[in-house]
Formats: structure tokens, sequence, C-alpha cells
């Protein structure tokens, strides 16, 4: 009789689980033989090691509480609105002196402020009036001085001239001399200051060149060229002589003589309370043109000849006086 192989199988897994039972279940498998254990390994609270190895502190330090920390926003600067009164009376024409108060008490930022409102307004007249008070009036650096001669550049060729009449005009004569014959790039520069000039006086001088050649027949190489200003009536007055060596190639002796222009109406202004001008670095054409403004043409021309009135922008309107 054969036996099925599950029962041969249980009955050889009960012999094996007996036999391990009862030949195991007197002994004692959790109590070591012979090594000592630690003393705190016995049942005891294992956070008393912890305490052996930290050294007790005999006095703690005070602890203080946690500070509320608020950062400090840094206050933006107030920006003050221009007041309709620091505007001053739009429905009248400005005189040349518009804002000079206002810019005797006022730094050339503000001013430049006081041009941009004016320049969204449409008074565009006024917004260059307030920049030129930058450059003849307020004392400013040489970035703010560089700041309102691009403005004054921006906007003068959009507006028109500040006379309108020719006879009201300042006649003077741009003096050049010259030991020989002038050359055609002289004659051509000469020309040119003086075409310059009255653009950017908005008209107020009228100059004309004149070009005078020494009386000596001989002719002195690289001989120096001299000029001035001068009233062309009789018993007007004139700026001191200027004199400069003429430049080694004809096409710089132009900005030569421009920036000597500059500087002799500049240091002609200096009698007239004007400070000499801040070094800036600009071509010779833009000092001529946008370091001077119109109420300083007005003046170094009255500084020549006998003084006129001042022009309005309106001839038929008398100037207007600026409460600032």
């Amino acid at each position: 009789m054969r036996i099925h192989w599950s029962i041969s199988l249980l009955a050889s897994l009960g012999v094996i689980f007996l036999t391990w039972h009862f030949r195991t279940k007197d002994l004692d498998f959790m109590t070591p033989g012979s090594t000592p254990l630690p003393r705190e390994d016995f049942g005891e609270d294992l956070a008393v090691g912890v305490s052996i190895l930290q050294p007790k502190l005999e006095e703690t330090p005070e602890i203080l509480e946690p500070l509320e920390i608020n950062p400090i926003n840094p206050e933006e600067p107030e920006v003050r609105p221009i007041t309709s009164t620091e505007l001053g009376d739009l429905e009248a024409a400005p005189g040349l002196n518009a804002y000079r108060e206002f810019a005797q008490n006022n730094s050339a930022e503000r001013l430049l402020e006081l041009s941009s409102v004016l320049r969204t307004m449409g008074q565009f007249q006024r917004s260059l009036l307030a920049l030129e008070r930058i450059i003849d009036t307020s004392e400013s650096s040489p970035a703010e001085l560089q700041e309102a001669g691009q403005g004054i550049g921006a906007l003068e060729p959009s507006l028109p001239p500040w006379n309108i009449d020719a006879a009201g005009a300042y006649n003077l004569t741009f003096n050049v001399g010259t030991a020989g014959d002038a050359s055609p790039e002289l004659k051509i520069a000469a020309l040119d200051i003086a075409t310059m000039i009255k653009k950017h006086s908005g008209n107020l001088i009228d100059l004309s060149p004149k070009i005078t050649r020494g009386e000596s027949e001989e002719i002195i190489p690289n001989s120096p060229i001299t000029l001035w200003i001068s009233a062309t009536a009789d018993k007007g007055k004139s700026t001191p002589v200027l004199s400069v060596k003429p430049p080694e190639t004809p096409d710089q002796l132009a900005d030569k003589l421009i920036l000597m222009t500059f500087h002799s109406i500049r240091n002609q202004l200096e009698k007239a309370d004007y400070p000499l001008p801040l070094p800036i670095e600009e071509a010779p054409k833009t000092l001529l043109s946008t370091q001077i403004t119109r109420l300083m043409w007005r003046d170094f021309a009255e500084s020549l000849i006998p003084a006129k009135s001042a022009l309005p922008l309106d001839p038929t309107k008398a100037p207007e006086t600026e409460v600032n």
C-alpha cells in the first residue's frame, strides 16, 4: 500500500519540531553566560546616562526676550509739485529774465522740473527760458549745465526768434585780425561764427564779420590771429583783443576761433556779474550755441553799446514782470 506524499511531509515536519521542542525547552537564550553588562543597561532610564555626559551648570545665563525686528523702510523724498504761482501768468508774454527769481531760490534740479511741467503744458518758450536760467542764474554742476544745454538744443530750433524786428537788434562787429591775407578757411569761419551768434541769440544781435589785415607788407609765417567784438557805432566799446596761433591743419581753424569767441564773450559777461563757466566736455559749437543764453546775449550787447529796452516775446505787449 502506497502512502500519499502530503502525509509523509507532515510526518517529517512533526518529527523535526517535536525533537527541537524537547531538546531546547529548558535552555535560557536571553541571559549571557559570563560577560557583565553595564549598569545602565539593566532597566535604568536612558536619560541617566545622558546627564552624566553633560556638565551641570551652576548659573544659567539670563535669557532675554526676543527682540521684535521691524525693518525700517527709507522714506522717499517728498516731491513738491510746481505751483501755479511758480509757473507764472501763462496768458502773458514772458520777459527774457522770466523765472530768474525762481532760479535764485531753487536748485538746477528744480528748474529742470519746472521746464518739464511747462513743456507738457505746451509752454515751449517758457520751458526754454527755465532751462536758460540753469545756465545763467542757478549754481549748477557741469552735468546739470550739460543737461540744460541738451534741452536748449532740442527746443530752440522749433521756436521763432525772440526778436522779430530787425531794427531792434544790437549791431556788433566781429573783428578778426591777420598779418597777411586772410585764407578762405578764415573768411568762412568768421562768417559762420557771425551767423551762429545771430541765430542763437534769437536775432537779438546782428553781428557783421570784418577781417583786418596788418599794415606790414612782410608776411610772417604762422603769425597769430587776433579776435575782438566791438560795437558798430563809433562811440561803442569792444572786448579785449585775444590772439591764437593758427592750427596745424585748416580744418581745425573754425573750432579754435569758435572756442576763442566763446571765452571772449564769457569774460565780458563776467563784468555783468555772470560767473565764469564751469568746464564741461562739449564741442566748441555746442558751447557757443547752448551755454550762452539769450538774456546773456542781450547783456553782452548792452555792455558794448547803449542799452535798449528788453524785447518781449510779442512786440505788441510789454514784458511781463514775473512773480515767483
